[in-house]
């Protein structure tokens, strides 16, 4: 039956859909259960019950009595009705069962003839496959090694690059001595042909490069060394010329200290000179003013001692040296002098006016 064919009631003669109810058109023992559903969608399917209200709870508990009971009734039915199915299926599963094993029992003998030779055939399958798997790793080694000595002739010029001379000399010759063998390279006989070739062309070229290179670094060096020679010896050129400047230069700033203080000494005694010239003009002018004044002493506002005039004793015929002294105990000589200084004159000069000053 389509599941959405509606359930039937029966009304005299007729059948009528009941809603929710799969149809009962064959199975007469629920036709009076479906009447009753009937009447119970016609008289309860619409109304709501007061239950707040004991008169409404009467009628609700009313109307589930009924309703229950036409449930249990189909309760009930179910267990009368369903027998004859039941044994029918269980008739069924019985046969399903002796026609499952009635199969098994084929298939066993089926497969008693079959895996014996199913199993030949996957053993023969595995061992190709295992077989095949051993051939195509052996390959893959093969390439694989064969790839790693391609890498090596193609990447070798780049790997000693920026190695010595000898260096590359060594893996020149150890390229040039390798041998491309046929049966190791196979299909890539030629391939490796041209790696090799190519490699030894670029070390040649790197050796040469390289060769070219470290005599330039050489030379490079000498005339760093050479320049660094140099760049010692004029420094110590230039230290000693320091030196030297700075022992010039002390020797010049002692001899300047050296002039300084003799300028200074020579001032000290100029100095000195004309002090002492200034006190000899003051004493002769203090002997002068005293042979010029009377015997008499005149005395000052305030009172001082007394000295009395010294005369001068000098010898008539005897010239001035400097052994000879006065009684101030002062040589003639540096009166000359004194007196020659002060008054501009010759030293005969000189010693002529003090010889008229004290005649």
């Amino acid at each position: 039956m389509p599941k959405n064919q509606q359930a039937a009631t029966v009304v005299g003669e007729e059948v009528q859909p009941v809603e929710g109810v799969s149809t009962a058109t064959e199975i007469a023992e629920y036709k009076p259960l479906a009447k009753a559903m009937q009447d119970l969608q016609i008289r309860f399917k619409d109304v709501v019950f007061d239950c707040a209200t004991p008169r409404g709870l009467g009628d609700a508990k009313s109307a589930r009595a009924e309703i229950r009971e036409v449930r249990y009734a189909i309760q009930n039915a179910e267990k009368s009705v369903l027998v004859p199915y039941q044994e029918a299926v269980k008739a069924a599963q019985a046969r399903v069962t002796e026609v499952k094993q009635f199969g098994e029992d084929l298939k066993t003998k089926v497969l008693a003839l079959e895996e014996p030779i199913d199993e030949k055939i996957k053993a023969k399958e595995k061992a190709d496959k295992e077989e095949k798997a051993r051939k195509e790793e052996l390959e893959r080694v093969r390439i694989e090694n064969i790839q790693t000595k391609l890498s090596r002739f193609r990447g070798v010029a780049s790997a000693y690059a920026a190695r010595s001379s000898e260096d590359i000399a060594t893996i020149l010759e150890s390229v040039k001595a390798s041998v491309i063998d046929p049966d190791e390279y196979g299909e890539f006989e030629g391939e490796a042909t041209i790696a090799r070739d190519t490699a030894i062309g670029s070390l040649e070229t790197l050796h040469t490069l390289a060769v070219t290179r470290e005599a330039a670094d050489a030379k490079a060096k000498k005339d760093a060394a050479d320049l660094e020679e140099l760049r010692q010896r004029q420094q110590r050129l230039d230290d000693e010329a320091a030196e030297q400047r700075r022992i010039q230069a002390k020797r010049d700033q002692d001899e300047l200290d050296r002039q300084r203080d003799e300028l200074k000494a020579q001032q000290k005694k100029l100095d000195d000179q004309a002090a002492q010239n200034q006190r000899d003009q003051d004493e002769l002018a203090r002997l002068r003013a005293q042979a010029a004044a009377p015997a008499t002493a005149v005395l000052d506002p305030a009172p001082i001692e007394y000295v009395a005039p010294v005369a001068l004793e000098l010898p008539e015929a005897q010239p001035c040296t400097t052994t000879t002294t006065t009684d101030f105990g002062i040589t003639m000589t540096e009166i000359v002098d004194v007196v020659a200084v002060s008054f501009d004159l010759s030293n005969d000069e000189a010693e002529a006016l003090i010889r008229r000053l004290f005649a």
